[in-house]
């Protein structure tokens, strides 16, 4: 008994701390469902690509459907690897397969991968789904999604850049981190615009054709938001 406790705490110190796992934590993930991830959807995995390169690992999904985030009929995800190792080949998809994703977006200086999906696996809530109509997770996404409240439209008075702060910036924070273009470290407040939200305008302005993309948040930002 005390040989397998001694493992245990072994294995923990070695391995707990692996290079995924920020992305993998096992902290208690938050109550409410559309809290867990970025981007959320129901999918199956029609491809699996296993790489000795970490940054060319990845599962992609044909969507069925979709809670919370930007979502197209292919989804691409990144750190598909079980870094607890119960899963044979620690491989977490099986290609065929169908999954509910909770998924993050990798952060600024996660080289190749920054910006791009990761899923949260084995501490996370992805999870394999055997009835897409009956399954828990399903059902309750559905009915945390139907009485979700609507947030009325924020009408922006003034172009925004670096050093700006009010309500307006809270209101655009708000807005790129619901198209999951923006993640605020946890302990910040909105309400400034800072570099993390200024490359969130430049990553929004791509996806729009809005040029040039200086993360300048002017007229024509503003009107393709507000029209959003």
């Amino acid at each position: 008994m005390k040989f397998l406790l001694s493992l245990f705490i072994i294995s923990v110190t070695l391995f707990g701390f692996s290079q995924n796992a920020s992305a993998l934590s096992c902290i208690q993930p938050p109550e409410r469902l559309l809290d867990r991830g970025d981007v959320i959807f129901l999918g199956t995995a029609n491809e699996v690509h296993t790489s000795t390169v970490r940054e060319d690992e990845y599962a992609q999904f044909s969507l069925i459907k979709s809670w919370k985030g930007d979502v197209s009929s292919s989804m691409k995800i990144y750190g598909i690897r079980s870094w607890t190792g119960l899963v044979d080949g620690n491989i977490f998809y099986q290609k065929g397969a169908t999954y509910i994703v909770f998924a993050s977006i990798y952060p600024e200086g996660s080289g190749r991968l920054s910006g791009r999906l990761q899923s949260g696996i084995d501490c996370g809530s992805t999870s394999l789904v055997h009835d897409t109509e009956n399954d828990q997770t399903v059902i309750a996404l559905d009915k945390e999604k139907s009485s979700t409240t609507i947030l009325s439209v924020y009408a922006y008075a003034r172009n925004l850049t670096l050093g700006s702060t009010g309500e307006d910036v809270v209101a655009l924070q708000t807005f790129l981190e619901r198209k999951s273009l923006l993640i605020i470290p946890q302990g910040v407040p909105k309400g400034y615009f800072g570099p993390l939200t200024r490359n969130a305008v430049k990553r929004y302005q791509e996806s729009k054709g809005i040029t040039p993309t200086l993360g300048f948040f002017g007229p024509m930002t503003r009107a393709s938001v507000q029209a959003e």
